[in-house]
Order: structure tokens, then sequence, then C-alpha cells
């Protein structure tokens, strides 16, 4: 325990020496704070109609008590309003009556509220009894995403950081007085390992009171980054493993983040029944985890079960990099 408390405290002298580890200690908060300042707080559902402004000015009117208009000039132009990426259907006059046209992929539910509401506003009669609840104004799904995705950088540059001591006496060739030293391998993969994990969970905690504030669970938050302790390792063995000097440890983590986030943020885009694929990784299992608290709403896996899948796989891909790079490092 000694040796792993005093490599730490060499790594952590040698981190505050470097300005490149610093800006990285401090990214991801200033990322959050970034986040937090230019992106709304609450996201407004609002259901609007793109209309034709050949229509009568009172069906436009009518509307606009249940939604917001925008008007457009001739059908070509509802029609490339139509297909933008949000749910927004448009009003027509079509052979003298009213049509409303639809992109295709929206939902049913979104379908059958517009069509009610212009029921409603052509005959006048009350189709629909629409009720309104209040749920909070302190949620934003983009936030909760953006939330996940700075946490799990967070782990990224906890291994980073150690990662980069590693490097660092690789450079200076200190790696080879530690290879005949007594320090085994396990002493030192674990003392660089709680140091990635500390400085990991220092700045996801942090990071998230910024972008979160109360409103998620702590003590799950510090769980799941326990259980992320396997990944956060992996890094940095793989930047202890590859890179000789600081040149090429930025080349190895511009290859490591797009491979570490675009997994896990690709199955939000991906049909569930296509997951399977994406099992056997650990970011895909933390993405699961991190998801859990930060979502609301139910989940495909459940705490608990996101929670051991993470910590089982991570700790395979783990033991599997820790011989490599041992060997590498000829480190008893």
């Amino acid at each position: 325990m000694k040796a792993i408390v005093n490599i730490m405290r060499q790594d952590i002298t040698t981190a505050l020496r470097d300005n490149i580890v610093i800006y990285l200690i401090i990214a991801p908060l200033l990322f959050s704070f970034g986040l937090r300042f230019f992106l709304p707080s609450v996201e407004k559902a609002e259901l609007s109609f793109a209309v034709d402004i050949g229509i009568q000015k009172e069906i436009a009117e009518n509307l606009e008590t249940y939604a917001k208009v925008e008007l457009f000039n001739g059908e070509e132009a509802v029609k490339r309003r139509v297909e933008a990426i949000d749910s927004v259907p448009g009003v027509l006059m079509v052979d003298g009556e009213l049509t409303l046209i639809f992109e295709g992929n929206e939902e049913s539910q979104v379908m059958e509220t517009y069509k009610s509401i212009l029921d409603q506003v052509t005959f006048g009669e009350e189709l629909i009894t629409v009720q309104h609840q209040f749920i909070g104004t302190d949620k934003s799904v983009l936030l909760e995403m953006l939330t996940i995705v700075v946490i799990m950088l967070a782990s990224l540059f906890g291994g980073v950081v150690s990662g980069f001591n590693i490097v660092a006496e690789k450079e200076s060739n200190a790696i080879r007085a530690m290879s005949v030293s007594p320090v085994s391998t396990f002493v030192y993969i674990a003392a660089r390992g709680l140091l990635a994990l500390i400085i990991g969970t220092t700045i996801a905690i942090a990071s998230s009171f910024i972008m979160a504030g109360r409103t998620i669970n702590y003590m799950q938050l510090v769980i799941a980054l326990l259980a992320s302790f396997g990944i956060t390792i992996i890094i940095t063995m793989i930047m202890g493993r590859f890179a000789n000097n600081q040149i090429s440890a930025i080349a190895v983590i511009k290859v490591l983040m797009p491979i570490y986030l675009t997994v896990p943020i690709m199955s939000v885009f991906i049909n569930e029944k296509f997951h399977y694929l994406f099992y056997w990784l650990p970011n895909y299992w933390q993405f699961q985890l991190l998801s859990n608290i930060y979502f609301a709403g139910p989940q495909r896996f459940s705490f608990a079960l996101a929670t051991i899948l993470t910590f089982i796989t991570s700790t395979i891909f783990m033991l599997l990099v820790s011989r490599s790079f041992s060997k590498q490092l000829k480190l008893r």
C-alpha cells in the first residue's frame, strides 16, 4: 500500500507541472459551465402548423389559439417546412378543402392530435380534451444526454491523466528503473488506476453538479463510476502501451475519444433489436448505467443489471489489456 501511495504522490507532482494534464483536468468543468450557460434548462413542447398564406385568415387565426402558426408562400414552401427534421404538419387548401399534410414518420398520437385540432377549427366540434400537468422545469433531454457525455469524458480524462504520467516515465527512461525495482505490475497498475479513478470521479461529480444540480442520486453516480473503474484503467494502460511521448499520446487520445463515445451515442439512434451487437462493449453498458441516473422514465436495463454488466465487461477487457501492457513495459 505504501508503494501505491508513493507512486500516486509522484504522479500528482508530475501532473501539476504539465499544462496539458492540467487542461485535461479542468476541460470537462469548463465544458459543463459552457453547456449550462448556453443550453436552455427546459425544452418546451410546442405544437406548430406550417400554413399556406392562401388559406382564409380566419382559419389561420383560429389555429393560433391551439398552436404556433408559421406562414409560407405557396405549396412548395409549406412542403419544404414539413420535410424538416421536426414534426410540423402543413395546412394547404387543395381542391377547395383544407388538407393536412405530414412527412410520414410522425407518431400516430401526434398525427391524431393535429387532425383533431384541425377538425375543431374547421367544424367547431370539441373532439378532444387537453389536460395539462406540470412535470418540472429543470429537465432537458438534450442537457441530460450531454451530461452523460461529460461524465464519460471525465472517466476518459481521468485515465488519460495517469496515462500521461506513464508516458512521461517512458520519455525520461524512468520506466527502466521501475522495471528492476521491487514494484510489481499489480502495484504499478493499481497506483495509476486509483489516481485515475480519484481524478475521474472528482471531475465527474463536479461536472454533474454544474449541469444537473441536486436532481440526481449522487450515491448512484459514485457506484456507477466505481463500476466503470476498469474502463478508466484500460484507457490508462492503452495510453502507456502505445504512446512514447506527448505528441503520440495526443494522437492516441484522438483515436480513443471517438471510439469511446461514438458507440454508446450510436446506440441511441439504432433500433433496440440490434443492440445485442454492442453487448460485449463496456462503454455501452456504462452508457446504459448512466442513462438510469440522468434520463427520466423507464429504461431498457435496470440500474443493478447495467452496473453488474459494466463491471464484468470492463474487468474482462482490463485483464486482457493488462497482459499486453506488462509485457511491453517489462514490469515484474
